[in-house]
Formats: C-alpha cells, sequence, structure tokens
C-alpha cells in the first residue's frame, strides 16, 4: 500500500532566522505529524514591503544554518526563480509538481488565517491543498474556530495550538549590536557568526 508522504510549506522573510523560528517548525513537525517541511524565503510576496531586507541569497543561506539540525526541514530556493510578485497559489502548485504523490499542507499563522479571504486566489488554495493554521495565543483559538466556520467543512484546515517565543526578526535587527547579549541568545551560534561576519545588521565596533 503506497503511504502517501505528509509536507508542511512554510514561508517567510527569515531576517534573521531564530529561536522563535526554529521551536515553531519542530512543534508543528511533532503536533501535525508531517513528513517532512519545507522551508521557503520569500524573494518578492505582494503582501510585504523588502525595505531594509537582506538579499534572498542571505536569508537563504541563514535558514540552512538555522535549519540544519532540525530533522525533517528542507530549505528551497523555489522563490528565487520567481520573477515578479509571487502568490502562495504559485509556490504551492510548482510544490505539488515536484511532489506529486505527496499532501501537501500550507502552515500559517492565526493572524494570517483571520485575513486569510484576502489572499489571491485563496478559494483554490482551499481546493487544492490542506491549511495548518497556528494558533499562538490563547486568545486566538477561539477567533480560529469561530473563523473557519466561514468557510463551511468542504476543507481540510487543521488548527493546532503551539508555544511562542517571544521574539522577532525585527527586533533582532533593530537591537543587534546595541543591545547585543540579549538579541544573541536567540540566535543559532551559526547565523550569529554568519551575521557578524557579513555585516548584515551593521558593525559591532
Amino acid at each position: 500500500m503506497l503511504m502517501i508522504k505528509k509536507i508542511g510549506v512554510y514561508g517567510g522573510t527569515f531576517d534573521p532566522v531564530h529561536e522563535g523560528h526554529r521551536s515553531f517548525i519542530s512543534q508543528v513537525i511533532d503536533i501535525s505529524k508531517l513528513d517532512n517541511i519545507i522551508v521557503i524565503p520569500s524573494n518578492n510576496p505582494p503582501h510585504k514591503k523588502f525595505i531594509g531586507i537582506n538579499s534572498f541569497y542571505h536569508r537563504y543561506k541563514m535558514c540552512q544554518l538555522g535549519f540544519k539540525d532540525i530533522r525533517d526541514v528542507i530549505i528551497s530556493d523555489i522563490e528565487k526563480h520567481i520573477i515578479g510578485l509571487n502568490y502562495s497559489i504559485n509556490t504551492l502548485n510548482i510544490i505539488k509538481k515536484q511532489n506529486i504523490d505527496s499532501s501537501i499542507f500550507l502552515i500559517i499563522g492565526s493572524d494570517m488565517f483571520l485575513g486569510f479571504e484576502s489572499w489571491y486566489m485563496y478559494k483554490n488554495i482551499l481546493k487544492k491543498y490542506n491549511l495548518i493554521v497556528c494558533c499562538r495565543k490563547e486568545e486566538d483559538i477561539d477567533k480560529v474556530y469561530k473563523h473557519k466556520k466561514n468557510f463551511g467543512s468542504l476543507y481540510n484546515i487543521n488548527i493546532i495550538n503551539i508555544n511562542i517565543v517571544d521574539i522577532s526578526s525585527t527586533e533582532i535587527r533593530e537591537n543587534f549590536f546595541t543591545n547585543f547579549n540579549y538579541t544573541k541568545k536567540y540566535l543559532h551560534k551559526d547565523v550569529l557568526n554568519y551575521i557578524i561576519r557579513n555585516e548584515l545588521y551593521g558593525k559591532r565596533f
């Protein structure tokens, strides 16, 4: 009997990859029983302006370093090769072509799910793929379950609760050297060394 692989897809800016991302990924793999998670650094998403963000190359390298010791994680440069604005449906379609016999799960946070109807071709995403919605706060859970009712019972929308590490990439970038002892504890040592070596957030001295 052919076992269908369950593959998660998780995109983000990852500038930089931090312990919040690492904890998030590990929990999603364990809770959702995924065979793999494909981590995709964003290149040109329609919903976010990349002002002051490092190049795709540096963010991709940080993903390779930051997730290398977490089992079943694959880093993809798929969005590097897409010209112009890229939408999630396009990335998912390419992933599916590369994994034709697998079941694909788009992993998003509760905040994204609550605005999911604004996504480009969101109905196509729901028809063709599965969702894993991650609730980071207790107060999000009721909102998410209530919002799920808007989509009826035709789609596979999985809601899970995870524990968060209270840090953001923006916070790390803005305080990297001004509060170095604080920010460095949230970074994998290889990511930290990469940032310093390439002076991604300025010079220390």
